[in-house]
């Protein structure tokens, strides 16, 4: 399908309703568009369509008073040309009628545009587009009429209202802002150009009866006045302002921020804004007692602490008081050791940005220590009575050994892999630790009172060792099972209990088969 493009110079005609002024002209540029044939045109059939329009540009016009401009649609082509459709997109403020009806609200007249009773657009025919502009304000309005001709072919015109001379837009022409109390909050407005002339923005004031919770960001804020370029000027055509809203009591505030230019109408930003109560900040760490030895290093982590309307709902400081020790202790929190294998040597300043730190305490007794927390806005823990006390209680470090040896008579190479195997059994209370549960956690929390099944002989004469280091409770359980006899019959056992290398305990039991077992006591001085 052949398009052509032609070219005319005319001048739209505007009209103020019901009768037209020669001064109220808006000026209009020649429009020279595609087109494409109808569904219906024959094969080789050009279609040439004439627009005499580019654009329209409406003057200023007073508030709810309407303008008109026409512009002719040429069917320049030997074939009937198909208006499929017809679009008004942008300001509210445009309108369009063709032959007194909007083709919007009543497509119909679309069939038939020049009403010779055919379909389509007649070869050579003609009909007239009226546009309507009617201003609320004296804004500038900008939108753009398209035309569809066919199923391919859209001609846009572009329009434009209020924009001759100086003028200026603002963008939003509303903020609204939902921040913590003290917290602060920010957003920005742009200011541009949207006339012909330069203009110049004057000042930007807040209304004298509105929130004092609303301020300008000065280093973020163009300094005013300041000059705008023409819209259809080199650079310089938008400025920004930055507003800050950082309330001080709860409750929804307003204001409004005037923005005024020279001979140019003000705007006016409207500023809402909504302060919530500041959510207290909790410290969160276990409160069980943590058992350790003196040298021996305690990580303390309040990263369970919350706050509910912080970042991601956590604190943004952790700090770790010591707030009791034993006397003569100078114990401190740091955020890491130096050199893990050597505690002693102390650590790095505990970091309150994190929310993890290392405690070494170096002298026996109880230590009582506070972690206090801290939102964004400042809030502690503390004053809501949010805090976490941790006690560590440090002893000089104990170490149990309880080990099993055995021997059967009638096994005449103990060294073999084929002799009985005997068991041993640590309790306290219902928990166990035995070869199937080796390294069990006992409480309380840390590593204190956790035992270790240091080796299980399957056969032979053992050892078998268990190794408690820093106990917590006075009693515990021994068990010895006969685990398998081999066949060789009677075994006898001997435990050994053993504190801090120091022998407390003996026990000897002669265990007769498979499933065979007994049991003691042991307690410690």
């Amino acid at each position: 399908m052949l398009l052509s493009i032609l070219g005319l110079a005319l001048t739209a005609c505007i009209t103020d309703n019901p009768s037209s002024t020669l001064e109220d002209a808006a000026t209009s540029d020649m429009r020279a568009s595609d087109a494409s044939a109808p569904d219906a045109a024959p094969m080789g059939c050009a279609t040439n369509i004439d627009l005499d329009v580019v654009r329209l540009d409406f003057p200023p016009s007073p508030a709810f008073e309407t303008r008109s401009a026409v512009f002719a649609v040429t069917n320049a082509g030997a074939c009937a040309a198909s208006l499929g459709a017809l679009t008004l997109d942008g300001a509210r403020t445009f309108g369009v009628q063709i032959d007194g009806r909007d083709p919007r609200r009543q497509p119909e007249v679309l069939a038939d545009p020049d009403a010779d009773g055919m379909p389509g657009l007649a070869p050579g025919a003609r009909f007239d587009v009226e546009v309507l502009f009617t201003p609320t304000d004296d804004a500038p309005s900008e939108g753009v009429l398209t035309l569809f001709f066919g199923d391919d072919l859209q001609i846009p015109i572009p329009l434009t209202g209020n924009q001759a001379g100086p003028c200026f837009m603002v963008d939003p022409t509303v903020l609204e802002f939902t921040s913590g109390l003290n917290e602060g909050q920010t957003a920005e407005i742009t200011i541009t150009s949207c006339g012909t002339e330069p203009v110049t923005i004057q000042s930007a004031v807040f209304a004298e009866d509105g929130s004092d919770a609303f301020t300008l960001v000065a280093e973020r804020s163009a300094a005013l006045p300041f000059d705008l370029a023409p819209a259809d000027g080199a650079g310089g055509t938008t400025l920004r302002l930055t507003v800050r809203f950082q309330p001080s009591a709860p409750g929804a505030v307003t204001s409004r921020l005037r923005i005024t230019g020279v001979d140019v109408p003000a705007r006016e930003v409207r500023l809402l804004g909504r302060a919530q109560q500041n959510a207290c900040p909790i410290a969160v760490f276990p409160p069980e007692p943590i058992f350790t030895a003196v040298g021996v290093p305690v990580l303390l982590d309040g990263s369970a602490s919350r706050d509910p309307d912080g970042p991601d709902g956590r604190p943004v400081e952790w700090l770790w008081i010591v707030t009791a020790s034993p006397e003569g202790s100078t114990a401190q929190p740091v955020e890491a050791l130096f050199d893990p294998d050597a505690p002693s040597d102390g650590g790095a300043a505990d970091d309150p940005q994190t929310p993890t730190a290392v405690f070494v305490p170096t002298i026996a007794g109880e230590y009582r220590l506070q972690l206090v927390v801290t939102d964004l806005d400042g809030l502690t823990s503390t004053a809501c009575a949010g805090d976490a006390d941790v006690i560590i209680r440090a002893g000089v470090e104990r170490r149990v050994l309880i080990q099993l040896t055995w021997q059967t008579p009638a096994d005449l190479d103990p060294t073999d892999d084929d002799g009985a195997d005997v068991d041993l059994r640590l309790s306290q209370g219902e928990l166990v630790c035995s070869p199937a549960e080796p390294t069990p956690d006992w409480p309380p929390a840390g590593p204190a009172n956790n035992p270790v099944y240091d080796a299980d002989a399957q056969a032979g004469p053992g050892p078998e060792n268990i190794i408690l280091t820093q106990p917590t409770q006075d009693e515990y359980g021994v068990a010895v099972i006969y685990d398998d006899d081999a066949g060789l019959g009677p075994s006898i056992a001997t435990v050994r209990v053993f504190v801090d290398d120091r022998l407390l305990q003996t026990e000897v039991f002669e265990l007769q088969a498979s499933g065979d077992g007994a049991r003691f006591v042991f307690m410690l001085p």
